[in-house]
């Protein structure tokens, strides 16, 4: 059970109320969502992104650094969704419901799920801060306050700038996420309850079944000072800082996509030239919906807050929340291909393999040779020849 560390005076009251009701409708509309879209999505989603990394794990794509960071955000996209569609799998008249396994599973899921997602939330921060730190490197020579730092610093389109950035994303989810892993604990006082009337004839249950009482509540050293911290490093850490964070170097990657599309211009330059362009495009748009899902929570966490009143109205569009991370969560496949003639391509030699009746034609009238591509202007890994 949740602590109410909040003093809620008669005047906070009403206006809890008002905002509840304000929220209703869109919490409604929300469930309703989840209810018929919820299934469908995950799975959708955790194929998708297993599609995602079998291509990148292709030898002709793993060599390219920036792959590895959507490897890795397909990765944790697939396993949030995933255990989001074992969670939504079993009601409350089903017997797993009542186990021990499931409790753990419940506590697991919902510290693991907060980890994940902002662990893929961090990983692509970092990936527009590298991103752009190659391309302002390119475009400007750095300052003299900054050349000791970047001096120590591997290059930004090499494979070990990815993995430190990568390195970091993982640690910043690690650190804000502890105190949320031990908020809560499992309660097993051995006490047994009827089973309720809703459940009777589903999964055989029957009138006078006994189910066992398990529970998750705060651990008994848990106060208020522990859930006002924990709320603000999650609201900060995990959700108003990384929002800031991709608004910002979603503007930069515009303006200097912008800037590069007037200097081809400009200079009429060879289509070579536009390889990182493309990149940059792509990386703009993977961060854009990441904004779009993800700055609502961020500003919604910032509000509830600094006005306590709102917090009811704000839990109530959870739902909400969750769904827009798991479309998040199953956009990058779309993206990809819509996006990157190299990605589909590997996907059709990839099926080739499976299917060769249906693509041997394809794969022998156009071979791989677009793979060969030059790096020299940074991450090219899925430039785009639409």
């Amino acid at each position: 059970m949740a602590l109410d560390c909040d003093s809620v005076n008669g005047t906070s009251l009403s206006d809890i109320r008002h905002y509840y009701q304000w929220t209703t409708p869109i919490a409604s509309f929300s469930n309703h969502l989840r209810h018929h879209l919820l299934v469908p999505l995950c799975v959708a989603g955790v194929l998708s992104n297993i599609l995602i990394v079998a291509v990148l794990l292709r030898p002709s794509m793993r060599s390219n650094a920036f792959n590895h960071f959507l490897i890795l955000i397909a990765f944790c996209d697939a396993t949030v969704m995933a255990q989001s569609l074992i969670f939504e799998s079993v009601s409350q008249c089903n017997p797993l419901f009542y186990t021990r396994g499931w409790i753990v599973f419940t506590k697991i899921f919902g510290i693991s799920t907060v980890l994940i997602h902002s662990t893929s939330l961090w990983l692509t921060v970092n990936m527009a801060i590298l991103r752009y730190s190659l391309l302002s490197r390119g475009s400007s020579p750095p300052s003299s306050l900054c050349s000791p730092i970047s001096s120590l610093l591997p290059p930004p389109n090499t494979t070990p700038a990815a993995l430190l950035a990568m390195a970091t994303a993982i640690v910043v989810a690690i650190l804000g996420s502890l105190l949320n892993s031990i908020r809560y604990e499992i309660v097993d006082e051995g006490e047994f309850s009827p089973s309720t009337m809703n459940a009777w004839g589903k999964y055989r249950w029957k009138e006078g079944d006994q189910v066992r009482n398990y529970g998750i509540r705060q651990p008994s050293f848990w106060n208020c000072t522990y859930e006002r911290t924990n709320f603000w490093i999650v609201a900060v850490v995990l959700k108003l800082l990384p929002c800031l964070l991709l608004t910002i170097f979603m503007t930069l990657l515009v303006l200097t996509l912008m800037e590069a599309r007037r200097r081809r211009q400009r200079l009429a330059a060879v289509s070579s030239n536009s390889n990182a362009e493309r990149t940059t495009v792509l990386l703009t748009v993977i961060v854009a919906v990441f904004m779009i899902t993800e700055v609502p929570q961020g500003l919604c966490a910032l509000l509830q807050g600094v006005y306590p009143q709102l917090r009811y109205a704000v839990t109530s569009l959870n739902p909400l929340f969750n769904m827009l991370s798991l479309i998040n969560s199953a956009t990058n496949f779309v993206l990809c291909v819509l996006m990157s003639a190299v990605f589909r391509k590997e996907c059709i030699l990839m099926f080739s393999t499976c299917f060769p009746l249906s693509f041997s034609s394809q794969t022998r009238s156009d071979p791989p040779t677009m793979l060969n591509l030059s790096s020299k202007n940074g991450f090219v890994p899925v430039p785009t020849d639409t």
